[in-house]
């Protein structure tokens, strides 16, 4: 279980962080952000520019969203607001979420914004008939397969179609060399 969650962490992607001043000057942007941002070409400097990048309206939406809710609620409880959807430039949707970077304990006015944008990716369907065809599977070895992209364990697969783990070692085993693969997480990537 703890291996297929540290695969999911692993396989997101390094979300885009904007820090913002609270005239919304850009002071930080990573790489990520400002791919996402205003894409690949041309990528703008940030820090002691003349002239910073412009941000885009939604995040500044969201920066006065927040600023507002600091204003008409408690401020222990406006320091995130999430989400909302930004279509990037050259890689589709990502989610954007503002908080106010403060410390907690103190009760000083947060002068800085971080904004975390992560991007949307859609769930990745395996066509298995594909994968059969070009990995010249068994019927059983594209069941096993099917149980592996779900996530399951040697025993869980064992137990589902009835067979011993030694047999969905063997399965496993086969499924590999035919894909030129050396684990599971490589079959995996030769699905996507």
């Amino acid at each position: 279980m703890v291996d297929h969650i540290l695969e999911i962490i692993n396989n997101r992607a390094i979300p885009g962080l904007l820090i913002i001043d609270a005239d919304y000057r850009l002071l930080y942007a990573n790489r990520e952000a400002l791919e996402i941002t205003f894409g690949n070409a041309g990528l703008p400097s940030v820090g002691h520019s003349e002239s910073p990048p412009n941000i885009p309206d939604k995040i500044l939406g969201l920066c006065d969203r927040l600023k507002t809710m600091e204003q008409t609620t408690e401020p222990a409880r406006t320091n995130v607001l999430g989400c909302e959807m930004l279509d990037a430039t050259n890689r589709g949707p990502c989610s954007l979420r503002v908080f106010y970077l403060a410390n907690p304990a103190a009760d000083e006015k947060p002068e800085h914004i971080m904004v975390l944008m992560e991007r949307i990716v859609e769930k990745h369907e395996v066509d298995f008939a594909k994968a059969k065809e070009a990995y010249h599977l068994s019927k059983r070895e594209v069941e096993i397969l099917q149980c592996i992209c779900q996530g399951l364990t040697n025993k869980e697969i064992a137990e589902q179609k009835f067979i011993s783990e030694y047999t969905v070692k063997d399965h496993i085993k086969s499924i590999m060399k035919s894909m030129g693969v050396n684990s599971r997480n490589e079959i995996l990537v030769a699905l996507r």
